[in-house]
């Protein structure tokens, strides 16, 4: 399971109430590209993200997560294609995430619209 080699990897050990938190690069492509290119890939009907295998259901059941979040569209795969590349998941985390914190405070901030009632989700990792 490669969520598992990750955690290992990060020295994560996950504790039943803990939200995971995926970040798959979504964000940092989608922002590269131009409004045309953009517009393409949400057509392509192509995102990376979390097998929808009955495994992948029975470990993020067995690990008692409070929630689950990611930077893809929706947490689950669509196949992700860059540059002619399949990228899996794992290569994916690995590459994004050199910081190497992977514990935090996860909160939520509204973004400032003047005048908006309402605001999209801005998740905040506080290290």
């Amino acid at each position: 399971m490669e969520l598992e080699a990750v955690a290992a990897l990060q020295g994560i050990t996950f504790q039943a109430g803990d939200i995971l938190l995926i970040r798959f690069g979504v964000t940092e492509t989608i922002g590269q590209m131009t409004g045309a290119e953009q517009a393409a890939a949400m057509r392509s009907g192509t995102m990376c993200g979390l097998d929808g295998s009955k495994e992948m259901v029975r470990w993020l059941w067995n690990r008692h997560f409070a929630a689950i979040a990611s930077d893809n569209m929706a947490v689950e795969a669509m196949s992700l294609i860059i540059d002619g590349v399949e990228q899996p998941t794992y290569e994916l985390v690995l590459h994004q995430w050199a910081s190497r914190q992977y514990s935090f405070l996860l909160t939520s901030s509204p973004v400032n619209f003047p005048g908006a009632i309402a605001s999209p989700a801005n998740g905040l990792a506080i290290l």
